[in-house]
C-alpha cells in the first residue's frame, strides 16, 4: 500500500522505519531537516508539500504535534479522498475533535509505543461501530511488523497510554538504577546491563509460562530470612 507519514519526530520516525519494510512510504515534515535525513535512512521519498504527499496515498499517518493539528487539517483535509484512511497518533486529541477537523477521510485514532522500533511495540487502536471490517483489516495491514495491535473503546485510551506509552521509560529507569548498583558492586557497566536484561527476559518468560500471579512468583523467590525479602523490605 501507499502510506504517507506526516511528521518525522520520534514516533513518526519510528513508524517509518518499520512500515517502509512492507509498504511504499512517503514522508513529509514542515521542517526539512527532520524529513530529509529520515528519508535517506529508510530509503523513502520526501514530499515537498502536503499536496504531493496526499496524491495517490491510501493511508495517511498523522504524527505531528497536537498543537499543529488545526493548521495541518486546514491544508490536508481538502486533499484527501473519502476512502483514504487517516491514522492519528496525536495524544490528547479524541476522535470527536479529529472528526471536527477532518471531514473527508476515514479516521482512526491509535497510540503506539517506542518498542515498535524493534517489532515489539504495543499499538492501541480505538474501535468504533462505524468502522468497516475491511478498513480495520487495512489498518492492521499498515501496522504489520510493529508489534501487538489491540482494539478498544476510546475511554480506555488514556489508561492504555499510561500502561504502555509511559511505562517503558519507567522500566529503563529501573534498569539504569540496577546497572549502577552492579557497577558499585564491581561489574563493568556492559556486563551488569547484560545480566539485568537477561534477568528481565527470564522473569517475563517465567511469568508467561507459569501463568502465575506476579506476587506468587515473588514469594516463591523470597525465602524466610533470606536476601530477597531483605531487599524487598
Amino acid at each position: 500500500m501507499k502510506v504517507g507519514i506526516i511528521g518525522c519526530g520520534v514516533m513518526g520516525s519510528a513508524l517509518a522505519q518499520t512500515i517502509v519494510k512492507n509498504h511504499e512510504v512517503t514522508l513529509y515534515d514542515h521542517k526539512k531537516e527532520n524529513a530529509e535525513p529520515l528519508g535517506k535512512k529508510v530509503g523513502a521519498p520526501v514530499a515537498t508539500s502536503l499536496e504531493k504527499l496526499a496524491k495517490g496515498v491510501e493511508v495517511v499517518i498523522l504524527a505531528v504535534k497536537p498543537k499543529d493539528v488545526e493548521k495541518v487539517a486546514d491544508d490536508l483535509d481538502p486533499l484527501l479522498q473519502n476512502d483514504t484512511l487517516l491514522l492519528s497518533i496525536l495524544s490528547g486529541t479524541p476522535l470527536q475533535r479529529l472528526k471536527e477537523l477532518f471531514s473527508n477521510p476515514k479516521i482512526f485514532r491509535l497510540m503506539p509505543n517506542l518498542p515498535i522500533l524493534c517489532g515489539k511495540g504495543m499499538i492501541g487502536v480505538v474501535e468504533e461501530e462505524e468502522h468497516l471490517e475491511e478498513d480495520k483489516i487495512k489498518v492492521e495491514k499498515t501496522l504489520k511488523g510493529l508489534g501487538t495491535i489491540t482494539w478498544f473503546k476510546e475511554p480506555l485510551m488514556n489508561a492504555f497510554i499510561a500502561l504502555t506509552g509511559s511505562n517503558p521509560a519507567y522500566i529503563y529507569l529501573i534498569i539504569e538504577a540496577m546497572v549502577e548498583a552492579g557497577i558499585s558492586m564491581g561489574f563493568k557497566a556492559a556486563q551488569a546491563q547484560e545480566f539485568i536484561l537477561e534477568t528481565f527476559e527470564g522473569a517475563v518468560a517465567l511469568l508467561r509460562h507459569s501463568k502465575s500471579l506476579p506476587e506468587e512468583l515473588r514469594w516463591r523467590i523470597s525465602s524466610p530470612g533470606g536476601t530477597t525479602i531483605a531487599g524487598l523490605n
